[in-house]
Protein backbone atom coordinates (compact mmCIF):
# COMPACT_ATOMS: atom_id res chain seq x y z
CA UNK A 1 0.00 0.00 0.00
CA UNK A 2 2.69 2.36 1.00
CA UNK A 3 4.27 1.89 -2.15
CA UNK A 4 1.16 2.89 -3.93
CA UNK A 5 1.15 6.14 -2.37
CA UNK A 6 4.12 7.00 -3.49
CA UNK A 7 3.47 5.64 -6.75
CA UNK A 8 0.35 7.74 -6.92
CA UNK A 9 1.91 11.33 -5.17
CA UNK A 10 5.04 11.77 -6.98
CA UNK A 11 3.52 12.01 -10.41
CA UNK A 12 0.63 14.37 -8.59
CA UNK A 13 3.58 16.70 -7.77
CA UNK A 14 5.54 16.37 -11.61
CA UNK A 15 1.83 17.31 -13.09
CA UNK A 16 1.52 20.66 -10.39
CA UNK A 17 5.00 21.47 -10.99
CA UNK A 18 6.94 20.62 -14.27
CA UNK A 19 5.26 20.58 -17.60
CA UNK A 20 2.46 23.70 -18.78
CA UNK A 21 -1.01 23.82 -19.17
CA UNK A 22 -1.99 20.56 -20.14
CA UNK A 23 -0.77 18.02 -17.92
CA UNK A 24 -2.35 14.99 -17.23
CA UNK A 25 -1.95 11.35 -15.45
CA UNK A 26 -3.87 8.13 -15.63
CA UNK A 27 -3.27 5.38 -13.12
CA UNK A 28 -4.47 2.00 -14.59
CA UNK A 29 -5.20 -0.55 -11.73
CA UNK A 30 -6.53 -3.74 -14.67
CA UNK A 31 -6.10 -2.92 -18.02
CA UNK A 32 -8.33 -5.86 -18.89
CA UNK A 33 -11.08 -4.33 -16.85
CA UNK A 34 -10.27 -1.09 -17.83
CA UNK A 35 -10.41 0.17 -14.23
CA UNK A 36 -8.72 3.89 -14.22
CA UNK A 37 -7.87 6.95 -12.24
CA UNK A 38 -6.97 10.14 -13.67
CA UNK A 39 -5.84 13.68 -13.14
CA UNK A 40 -5.05 16.57 -15.23
CA UNK A 41 -2.99 20.32 -13.56
CA UNK A 42 -1.29 22.97 -14.80
CA UNK A 43 1.71 23.75 -13.83
CA UNK A 44 2.20 25.86 -10.84
CA UNK A 45 -1.59 25.47 -10.09
CA UNK A 46 -3.25 23.97 -6.87
CA UNK A 47 -6.19 22.77 -7.94
CA UNK A 48 -5.88 18.75 -9.32
CA UNK A 49 -9.39 17.56 -11.33
CA UNK A 50 -9.50 13.86 -11.22
CA UNK A 51 -12.13 11.13 -12.99
CA UNK A 52 -12.68 7.41 -12.04
CA UNK A 53 -14.00 5.51 -14.38
CA UNK A 54 -17.50 5.05 -14.88
CA UNK A 55 -19.52 1.97 -16.94
CA UNK A 56 -19.49 3.93 -20.04
CA UNK A 57 -15.60 3.23 -20.24
CA UNK A 58 -15.10 0.09 -18.23
CA UNK A 59 -14.92 -3.56 -20.40
CA UNK A 60 -18.19 -5.55 -20.74
CA UNK A 61 -18.37 -7.62 -18.51
CA UNK A 62 -17.00 -5.61 -15.79
CA UNK A 63 -19.04 -2.60 -14.96
CA UNK A 64 -19.91 -1.24 -11.49
CA UNK A 65 -22.79 -2.58 -9.65
CA UNK A 66 -25.22 0.08 -7.63
CA UNK A 67 -23.56 -0.78 -4.42
CA UNK A 68 -20.30 0.09 -5.90
CA UNK A 69 -21.34 3.69 -7.36
CA UNK A 70 -23.25 4.52 -4.06
CA UNK A 71 -19.78 3.77 -2.69
CA UNK A 72 -17.82 5.92 -4.78
CA UNK A 73 -20.20 8.42 -4.52
CA UNK A 74 -20.41 8.10 -0.44
CA UNK A 75 -16.66 9.01 -0.22
CA UNK A 76 -16.74 12.36 -2.98
CA UNK A 77 -16.79 11.16 -6.63
CA UNK A 78 -19.41 13.46 -8.12
CA UNK A 79 -21.38 11.03 -10.63
CA UNK A 80 -20.82 11.13 -14.63
CA UNK A 81 -22.75 13.78 -16.53
CA UNK A 82 -23.21 14.76 -20.09
CA UNK A 83 -20.06 16.35 -20.20
CA UNK A 84 -17.99 14.71 -18.15
CA UNK A 85 -18.88 11.13 -18.49
CA UNK A 86 -16.51 10.12 -15.57
CA UNK A 87 -16.89 10.18 -12.09
CA UNK A 88 -15.28 13.10 -10.91
CA UNK A 89 -13.95 15.13 -8.20
CA UNK A 90 -11.71 17.96 -7.42
CA UNK A 91 -8.76 18.64 -5.04
CA UNK A 92 -6.23 20.87 -3.82
CA UNK A 93 -3.01 20.07 -2.88
CA UNK A 94 -0.58 22.83 -1.56
CA UNK A 95 2.29 20.14 -0.83
CA UNK A 96 3.54 16.65 -0.02
CA UNK A 97 0.88 15.69 2.90
CA UNK A 98 -1.83 17.35 0.57
CA UNK A 99 -0.84 14.90 -2.37
CA UNK A 100 0.00 11.92 0.50
CA UNK A 101 -4.17 12.18 1.35
CA UNK A 102 -5.18 12.24 -2.13
CA UNK A 103 -3.20 9.23 -2.98
CA UNK A 104 -5.12 7.83 0.28
CA UNK A 105 -8.40 8.76 -1.27
CA UNK A 106 -7.37 7.19 -4.84
CA UNK A 107 -6.13 4.05 -3.25
CA UNK A 108 -9.52 3.47 -1.43
CA UNK A 109 -11.48 4.11 -4.45
CA UNK A 110 -9.38 1.27 -6.34
CA UNK A 111 -9.43 -0.96 -3.27
CA UNK A 112 -12.62 -0.66 -1.95
CA UNK A 113 -14.53 0.28 -5.24
CA UNK A 114 -13.12 -1.28 -7.84
CA UNK A 115 -11.61 -4.11 -6.03
CA UNK A 116 -8.11 -3.93 -6.23
CA UNK A 117 -5.65 -5.44 -4.15
CA UNK A 118 -3.80 -3.24 -1.54
CA UNK A 119 -0.34 -4.62 -3.14
CA UNK A 120 -1.00 -4.95 -6.70
CA UNK A 121 1.21 -2.30 -8.63
CA UNK A 122 -0.16 0.22 -10.83
CA UNK A 123 0.27 1.33 -14.51
CA UNK A 124 1.39 4.92 -14.61
CA UNK A 125 1.15 6.80 -17.56
CA UNK A 126 2.48 10.49 -17.36
CA UNK A 127 1.67 13.46 -19.90
CA UNK A 128 3.46 16.86 -19.68
CA UNK A 129 3.38 19.72 -21.63
CA UNK A 130 7.05 20.73 -21.98
CA UNK A 131 8.11 23.40 -24.72
CA UNK A 132 11.38 22.80 -24.98
CA UNK A 133 10.81 18.88 -25.37
CA UNK A 134 8.57 19.54 -28.06
CA UNK A 135 10.44 22.00 -30.13
CA UNK A 136 13.61 19.74 -29.46
CA UNK A 137 11.45 17.35 -30.92
CA UNK A 138 9.03 18.43 -33.74
CA UNK A 139 10.54 22.46 -34.02
CA UNK A 140 8.50 25.39 -32.83
CA UNK A 141 4.92 25.16 -34.12
CA UNK A 142 3.63 27.78 -36.92
CA UNK A 143 2.24 30.45 -34.38
CA UNK A 144 4.93 29.95 -31.89
CA UNK A 145 2.90 27.80 -29.40
CA UNK A 146 3.33 24.50 -27.96
CA UNK A 147 2.41 20.80 -29.01
CA UNK A 148 2.14 18.08 -26.80
CA UNK A 149 4.49 15.82 -25.75
CA UNK A 150 3.32 12.65 -23.62
CA UNK A 151 4.64 10.23 -21.66
CA UNK A 152 4.77 6.67 -19.59
CA UNK A 153 6.77 6.26 -16.89
CA UNK A 154 8.98 4.44 -19.49
CA UNK A 155 10.77 5.48 -22.54
CA UNK A 156 9.27 8.90 -23.85
CA UNK A 157 6.85 8.68 -26.33
CA UNK A 158 6.09 12.10 -28.21
CA UNK A 159 2.50 12.80 -29.39
CA UNK A 160 1.78 15.80 -31.77
CA UNK A 161 -1.62 16.99 -30.78
CA UNK A 162 -1.38 19.25 -33.86
CA UNK A 163 0.76 18.50 -37.19
CA UNK A 164 2.68 20.50 -39.30
CA UNK A 165 -0.02 19.82 -41.93
CA UNK A 166 -2.75 20.85 -40.01
CA UNK A 167 -1.29 23.87 -38.82
CA UNK A 168 -0.76 24.89 -42.10
CA UNK A 169 -4.24 24.41 -43.87
CA UNK A 170 -6.94 24.78 -40.77
CA UNK A 171 -7.73 28.19 -39.53
CA UNK A 172 -6.55 29.27 -36.00
CA UNK A 173 -10.43 29.28 -35.32
CA UNK A 174 -10.74 25.62 -35.25
CA UNK A 175 -12.43 24.45 -32.17
CA UNK A 176 -9.81 23.39 -29.49
CA UNK A 177 -10.31 19.56 -28.28
CA UNK A 178 -11.28 19.37 -24.81
CA UNK A 179 -8.54 18.31 -22.75
CA UNK A 180 -10.78 15.82 -20.90
CA UNK A 181 -11.84 14.39 -24.33
CA UNK A 182 -8.09 13.84 -25.45
CA UNK A 183 -7.25 11.73 -22.33
CA UNK A 184 -9.79 9.74 -22.82
CA UNK A 185 -9.06 9.08 -26.34
CA UNK A 186 -5.05 8.67 -25.37
CA UNK A 187 -6.29 6.21 -23.00
CA UNK A 188 -8.60 4.35 -24.51
CA UNK A 189 -6.14 3.57 -28.47
CA UNK A 190 -3.50 2.90 -25.86
CA UNK A 191 -1.51 5.84 -27.62
CA UNK A 192 -0.75 4.32 -30.76
CA UNK A 193 -2.55 4.60 -34.17
CA UNK A 194 -5.71 2.47 -34.34
CA UNK A 195 -4.48 1.90 -38.05
CA UNK A 196 -1.43 0.07 -38.64
CA UNK A 197 -0.30 0.21 -34.44
CA UNK A 198 2.31 2.99 -34.87
CA UNK A 199 3.51 4.74 -31.88
CA UNK A 200 5.50 7.06 -34.07
CA UNK A 201 4.10 10.92 -34.63
CA UNK A 202 0.79 10.37 -33.50
CA UNK A 203 -2.27 12.52 -34.00
CA UNK A 204 -5.73 13.20 -33.15
CA UNK A 205 -7.92 12.21 -36.18
CA UNK A 206 -12.14 13.34 -36.35
CA UNK A 207 -13.77 10.50 -37.67
CA UNK A 208 -16.25 12.72 -39.30
CA UNK A 209 -14.37 16.07 -40.10
CA UNK A 210 -15.35 19.18 -37.86
CA UNK A 211 -15.78 20.58 -41.25
CA UNK A 212 -18.96 18.07 -42.34
CA UNK A 213 -20.56 18.04 -38.85
CA UNK A 214 -18.36 15.75 -36.83
CA UNK A 215 -18.04 16.76 -33.18
CA UNK A 216 -15.13 17.13 -30.53
CA UNK A 217 -16.02 14.37 -28.19
CA UNK A 218 -14.39 10.89 -27.83
CA UNK A 219 -16.63 8.64 -29.85
CA UNK A 220 -15.85 11.19 -33.07
CA UNK A 221 -12.10 11.60 -32.35
CA UNK A 222 -9.05 8.29 -33.01
CA UNK A 223 -5.30 8.35 -32.93
CA UNK A 224 -3.99 7.87 -36.05
CA UNK A 225 -0.07 8.48 -37.19
CA UNK A 226 1.10 10.94 -39.49
CA UNK A 227 1.11 8.68 -42.89
CA UNK A 228 -2.18 6.86 -41.77
CA UNK A 229 -3.83 10.31 -41.27
CA UNK A 230 -2.35 11.59 -44.63
CA UNK A 231 -3.60 8.61 -46.30
CA UNK A 232 -7.10 9.05 -45.45
CA UNK A 233 -7.05 12.88 -47.02
CA UNK A 234 -10.35 14.72 -46.28
CA UNK A 235 -12.50 11.10 -45.92
CA UNK A 236 -15.13 9.72 -43.33
CA UNK A 237 -14.11 7.28 -40.92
Amino acid sequence: MDDNLATIATPLRRIQEEGGDGNFVIFVADEEKNYYIQFVAARGAMRLYAEAASNDFVSQGFVLGADQIALLQSIGWEPPTYSSPNFHRVWEAADDNDRLLIANEVMRAFVEVYGLSPNQSLDVKLALEDLSDVRRIFGSTANGGASRAYYSLGPNQPIDEKSEYERKNTSSSRPRIPERVRIEVWRRDEGKCVKCGSREKLEYDHIIPLSKGGSNTARNIELLCEKCNRSKGGNIG
